[in-house]
């Protein structure tokens, strides 16, 4: 596996900042990584799917369709990058439990610079969350300026428990940050997973 090749960097951040260009957040999947084998020709992609639904036929045929759209927007990419349609491309879905705090700070940075206002953010991650089964709370901390408010304000938003004091629990910690058009704004997640 060729780890130094600068295109190989290059198609995967590519990859991984489809959402910025909409293609991605609008089909409901989060990039985990990118594994490029030069040698063979092979590329894999893994992804979560934000819009799980469990044994649902219709969403099975559009979770099909979304894979089509996603596979071809790859192969255009290899087209820019390497100039070869000959590499194969590997798309493994992975579990939705296992989406860690620091993807959800990704991904609520990838849907400000998208201009996404605060609420559709709240609701996209809240119906994320519940789609997780081994999840026993959630806390997001939000704080910055938002809006055209000269005082920057803070927002907590808290499902379930999320207890900072005990070690029997698994806390997933992550935090980040986005300057948008009013100043920097700075959110923290923790999420509570049953072991």
């Amino acid at each position: 596996m060729t780890f130094f090749n600068l295109n190989n960097f290059k198609f995967e951040d590519y990859v991984k900042n489809l959402a910025h260009f909409g293609e991605l957040v609008s089909l409901g999947f989060l990039v985990n990584r990118v594994i490029i084998c030069s040698e063979k020709k092979v590329i894999s992609v893994e992804l979560y799917d934000s819009y799980f639904v469990e044994d649902n036929p219709i969403y099975n045929y559009f979770l099909e369709l979304r894979l089509v759209m996603f596979e071809r927007s790859i192969l255009l990419a290899l087209k820019l990058f390497y100039k070869d349609t000959n590499y194969e491309s590997n798309l493994v879905l992975l579990s939705v439990d296992s989406i860690s705090a620091e993807m959800i700070v990704s991904f609520i940075r990838i849907k400000f610079m998208q201009r996404s206002t605060f609420g559709q953010i709240i609701m996209l991650i809240r119906t994320l969350l519940l789609s997780m089964k081994k999840l026993e709370g959630v806390r997001l901390d939000f704080s910055g300026r938002y809006t055209r408010r000269q005082r920057a304000s803070h927002r907590s938003i808290r499902l379930g428990r999320v207890p900072f004091s005990s070690l029997e629990n698994v806390i997933d910690y992550a935090e980040g940050s986005v300057i948008l058009k009013y100043g920097k704004c700075g959110f923290k997640i923790w999420l509570n997973k049953v072991n």
